[in-house]
């Protein structure tokens, strides 16, 4: 959380987002906001608007490392997804 707030809130070419299967709004904030997650959290119900639709996940929590046209690039531990992120940037 540290380094996310220190480095990655500054990259406009960075967006980290929480899907939520929690059932309600309230909960979902509620949750974030005592974890101090700083990203938006965006509801089970609504990844059907989103490009996201077509990432699938069976495990909570997943990471997964998405390119600006919905592709999936990568998927792991958050550190491997920043590292890999770090390198795409580099470039």
């Amino acid at each position: 959380m540290v380094k996310y707030n220190k480095e990655f809130t500054k990259l406009d070419n960075l967006e980290l987002i929480q899907v939520s299967f929690d059932n309600t709004v309230t909960e979902a904030t509620a949750w974030a906001k005592k974890e101090t997650l700083p990203w938006p959290t965006l509801m089970k119900s609504d990844i059907a608007k989103t490009f996201i639709k077509d990432i699938k996940t069976q495990f909570v929590p997943t990471y997964i490392l998405i390119d600006k046209e919905g592709k999936e690039m990568m998927r792991g531990e958050p550190n491997s997804l920043i590292k890999k992120f770090e390198d795409l940037t580099k470039k």
